[in-house]
Order: C-alpha cells, then sequence, then structure tokens
C-alpha cells in the first residue's frame, strides 16, 4: 500500500505545476466546493481541517466566506502545499498547511468543528482507517463533508471506474452504500447524501460525529 500512497504523492507533485490551470476547477472542484457550501453548517470561528487540501483553493474560498473560520490544510503532496504556500500572506495565521497522511492525522482529539475532503479521498488505501481518524478528531457536535465521484451514475461508472482508474491505477471510488457502511462503522450519524455535476457526476457524503450521543448510550 505504501506504493499506492508513493504512486499518488508523486503524481500530484507533478500535477501541482498546473493544478490551479486545470479545467477541473471549474467542471469539477467548483461545483463542488458550492455543493459543500450549501450543505454544511459552519458556525463563526470554525476550525476547520481540510484534507487533502490541495493547492488550497477551497481552503481560499472558505476564509472569504466566513472571516472568522480557520483552516488546516493537510496533503501527502509535498508540491501541492508549497503552492498553497502562496496564500498564507492572504490569510495568516487562519490557514496552517500540514504535510501529514490521512491515516495518521497529526492531531489531537476532537480538535476541529468540521472536516472536508473533496476529490481525494478514492486514492486512500485504507479508507475505513481515514474515517477513524477523522471521527478522532472531531469535535463532539463536529460534521463531516466528503465529496468524491457518484460511481452510481452510470456516467460516473464509465468516467471514474473505467477511464480515471485505468490512468491512475490504485484507486477506489466509495459507492453510496459504502459510504454510508464505513461511515457507521467509524461511529458518524445521520450521513446523509447529495449529488451535483452533470459532465462528470460526483457526491457529497455528509455526517455528523454526535459523540456526546454515543456516550449516552454506552452509559445507558
Amino acid at each position: 500500500m505504501v506504493c499506492w500512497k508513493t504512486k499518488a504523492r508523486d503524481e500530484f507533485d507533478y500535477w501541482s505545476k498546473s493544478y490551479d490551470r486545470s479545467p477541473l476547477q471549474l467542471l469539477f472542484f467548483g461545483p463542488s466546493h458550492r455543493l459543500i457550501f450549501n450543505s454544511v453548517s459552519i458556525p463563526p470561528g470554525a476550525r476547520v481541517l481540510d484534507v487533502g487540501c490541495g493547492t488550497g483553493q477551497f481552503a481560499a474560498r472558505l476564509l472569504d466566506t466566513y472571516p472568522e473560520a480557520s483552516v488546516v490544510g493537510l496533503d501527502l503532496s509535498e508540491g501541492m502545499l508549497q503552492k498553497a504556500e502562496g496564500l498564507k500572506e492572504r490569510y495568516g495565521d487562519r490557514l496552517t498547511l500540514v504535510h501529514g497522511d490521512s491515516e495518521n492525522l497529526p492531531f489531537d482529539n476532537n480538535e476541529f468543528d468540521l472536516i472536508t475532503c473533496i476529490h481525494s479521498f478514492h486514492h486512500y488505501p485504507h479508507q475505513d482507517r481515514v474515517l477513524d481518524e477523522m471521527y478522532r478528531v472531531l469535535s463532539p457536535s463536529g460534521e463531516l463533508a466528503i465529496v468524491d465521484a457518484n460511481r452510481d451514475n452510470p456516467w460516473g461508472w464509465l468516467i471514474f471506474d473505467c477511464i480515471v482508474a485505468t490512468i491512475e491505477g490504485a484507486v477506489h471510488h466509495c459507492s453510496a452504500e459504502e459510504f454510508r457502511k464505513l461511515g457507521q462503522q467509524s461511529g458518524f450519524a445521520d450521513i446523509k447524501q447529495r449529488y451535483g455535476g452533470h459532465v462528470a457526476p460526483f457526491m457529497l457524503t455528509h455526517a455528523q460525529a454526535k459523540k456526546a450521543d454515543v456516550a449516552l448510550r454506552e452509559a445507558a
């Protein structure tokens, strides 16, 4: 599995040079960002973790939209993080960039109010471990928002499970049912899904931590 991570890291290091100019920003990433903003509640002063933050495009949009929020962006690609460093001058200490692995998040328990993960989840070889880690670092009432390809859509299946998987190799796009099962196994509740994208269909999986409810059930 190390080779899987290394391959993805090297691909994104190379892609970082042209990532912000990619047509996917308008076709894919921009609409995905809007779907999150329309679906997730972001309280004043929220501390947000963006897993697989890339060059920081979503972090910048969130910080512009919510002036009291702060974002920690985590990525395995040093090339992507180097590009994102250019945003630090604009956002100062509201933006923190961390080189790290989604399967072993370098953060304390209950640290974040919201975790986002946008079109990178399919690159993670141990997806159950990633969700366990996300649950661990979320606050007791925190929220999770993962956007990834909608493989349940026939057109999405053709694009992502056939074409993208052939080009990128070791990737796994979860179905809606897989996301729900993995989320429940990690402790998430109120798992809901919304859909977007016409040319390249994608899916938002939105879930709540609700750790207080879990603690009450365990104490009963």
